[in-house]
């Protein structure tokens, strides 16, 4: 029931009829009169992750005052949330963790706020590609193949250096793969796509290569894929390094392969943070995202949930960490050696159908 509720509001996200219902000028939130006392509303992940949101990103604006409200969901479900308040002319909350898959639609509607850098103190110095006009990319889930060392040592199997690898006979039955309802899947999908001669634009040729694959388990969630990696019945999935580190961490003998794509070396999974239009609190929205790029507070967000930030001097930090300089993407150079999916060329819901027909048929 998660999958199918996921394809339904994503057949809103990322198509024609988002820009249609939220065209510019209809979206007429304005801020509030005496805004700076409003509190802080926060569209975000649940669990950990929010915990985490509000012990690094909010604590200066709590310090000072500001109350903050969360809104927990994933950004398609609060998307929802944005579109159904948007028919009531209202803005249901300030800020946003956002989607590269329907980011473009949203600035085309007008839903989004300009992000003005110059009120953002900490954007300076910080990459072209991580201030966009009107979202900020402060860190990311660095993508590759999560793999039990143990067992690949035990079967004999080396460690993969593109995604097709996971083809060898000895993992039949032990591989897992994202579906398109986790945020995992486009990376490996498109990395695939190119292997067989395709592009974003074009990914049917994907599908050939899965079968191949022929993974045993198509996930939803990473906390039942987590629980797999333990059990041990799964031995390999392409996931987010993130998770890698936490089962790391947690005593299980795992490590992260970043596959060969094109001249590229891993993925990148952009965590992006947006302002919305007619936000109550614009000033106090500002300082949430400056905090994401901050040195400090970035480095201790990213510490606890497993991604690299934008900040030099964070990552930096979190290379003195053996765990985290072995398993993430924290230089310079891998950053930029990393591959970055053209999002704008992805048509989500041609290629729905187009799995559904190839993987479920």
């Amino acid at each position: 029931m998660i999958y199918r509720g996921r394809r339904k509001l994503l057949k809103i996200g990322a198509g024609l009829p988002l820009a249609a219902m939220l065209a510019p000028g209809l979206y007429r939130g304005a801020l509030a009169k005496g805004a700076g006392a409003a509190p802080l509303r926060v569209a975000t992940y649940g669990g950990s992750w929010r915990d985490n949101v509000e012990k690094y990103m909010c604590a200066k604006l709590i310090q000072a005052g500001v109350k903050i409200e969360f809104i927990i969901g994933n950004p398609n479900a609060n998307l929802a949330k944005l579109i159904a308040a948007h028919r009531q002319n209202e803005t249901p909350f300030d800020v946003m963790d956002g989607s590269p898959l329907f980011y473009r639609q949203m600035v085309n509607a007008g839903m989004l706020e300009k992000v003005d850098y110059a009120k953002l103190p900490h954007a300076k110095g910080m990459p072209a590609w991580v201030l966009q006009q009107y979202q900020v990319e402060p860190n990311w889930t660095t993508e590759g193949v999560v793999y039990n060392a143990a067992k690949f040592r035990e079967a004999g199997v080396p460690p993969p250096e593109k995604y097709t690898d996971l083809m060898n006979p000895k993992l039949k039955g032990r591989v897992a793969y994202p579906d398109p309802a986790h945020v995992q899947h486009w990376g490996v999908t498109v990395a695939l796509a190119y292997e067989s001669g395709g592009s974003e634009s074009n990914m049917s040729g994907a599908i050939g290569l899965i079968k191949k694959i022929d993974p045993v388990y198509y996930y939803t969630s990473s906390v039942d894929l987590a629980a797999k990696f333990g059990s041990g019945d799964i031995w390999a999935a392409p996931w987010g390094a993130s998770w890698a580190v936490r089962l790391k961490e947690s005593g299980q003998d795992v490590a992260v392969a970043y596959t060969k794509i094109g001249d590229k070396k891993g993925a990148l999974w952009p965590a992006t943070k947006m302002i919305i239009k007619g936000a109550q609190n614009l000033q106090a929205a500002r300082g949430y995202l400056d905090a994401y790029l901050a040195d400090d507070s970035s480095y201790g967000f990213c510490m606890e949930v497993g991604n690299v930030p934008a900040s030099a001097e964070a990552r930096q930090r979190m290379a003195q960490n053996p765990i985290r300089k072995k398993m993430l993407l924290l230089s310079d150079a891998q950053l930029e050696n990393a591959f970055r999916v053209q999002w704008d060329k992805i048509d989500a819901n041609k290629w729905r159908d187009t799995w559904n027909r190839g993987i479920h048929a």
